[in-house]
């Protein structure tokens, strides 16, 4: 009886601690909880800015003053000037009673020498007359006209010529020419001679000395002779004008 009651107990231990292994490992086994981390998303959002535009400003008209009105003309009734001779300047006149004029040139004239304060007509012309004298370097001149405010400006060129004194004689037998180069008082200045028989140019001599021959071909009747000197300052001159 005790053995049974013994063995008995021993059962039930068993089977008791089966049913709480079973529970334990199978039907009361609880899992770890999971941590699920989101996966961040980029989401791209367009905003549409409308530029606000500034307030429109009423325009407004700019009147021009007197000084921007004013405009001056010039010409000159010749443009070659020989010592001694006369040139005639005019032109018109807006927007002030006076010109003022200023040449400029070569020598004492390189910075501009005022020469009138000319008066304007009432039909807004204006003239002045410049006597070229005789002691004027030669070369090329500008005359500046100028309102009485010096606003507004125009020129004009103008070039004062001098006569060279050089001379060549010229002698023909049958068809030949024979010109003679006598020189003068400005043979220093020349450069070149050109020499034409009728017209046509036929030789041209450089840097020529006073007693340089030159002999052309001509024709058996009369034949019209030319020399043409050119001046180390751009001046050309006939030197020789004659029908042989």
């Amino acid at each position: 009886m005790k053995n049974w009651r013994s063995s008995g107990f021993l059962t039930i231990l068993i089977i008791g601690f089966l049913l709480v292994s079973g529970c334990t490992t199978s039907s009361f086994t609880k899992e770890a909880p999971v941590t699920v981390t989101p996966t961040p998303q980029i989401v791209y959002v367009t905003v549409l800015v409308t530029p606000t535009s500034p307030p429109l400003t009423p325009s407004k008209t700019t009147q021009p003053t007197q000084a921007a009105q004013n405009k001056v003309t010039i010409i000159a009734d010749i443009y070659s000037v020989f010592f001694g001779d006369s040139v005639t300047f005019s032109g018109k006149c807006t927007g002030s009673d006076s010109v003022i004029l200023t040449l400029y040139g070569p020598g004492q004239y390189s910075n501009g020498i005022e020469m009138a304060r000319q008066s304007v007509n009432s039909d807004n012309s204006w003239s002045y007359t410049w006597h070229s004298g005789t002691s004027n370097p030669s070369g090329k001149y500008s005359m500046f006209v100028y309102d009485i405010q010096k606003t507004t400006s125009a020129s004009v060129g103008v070039e004062l010529i001098r006569d060279r004194y050089v001379t060549l004689t010229a002698q023909k037998t049958n068809s030949n020419i024979r010109i003679t180069y006598q020189g003068g008082p400005d043979a220093a200045e020349v450069i070149y001679l050109h020499y034409l028989v009728n017209e046509d140019e036929k030789t041209v001599k450089m840097n020529p000395q006073p007693g340089d021959d030159v002999v052309l071909t001509g024709t058996i009747g009369r034949d019209h002779i030319m020399v043409i000197a050119d001046f180390y300052d751009g001046f050309k001159q006939v030197v020789l004008d004659k029908t042989l």
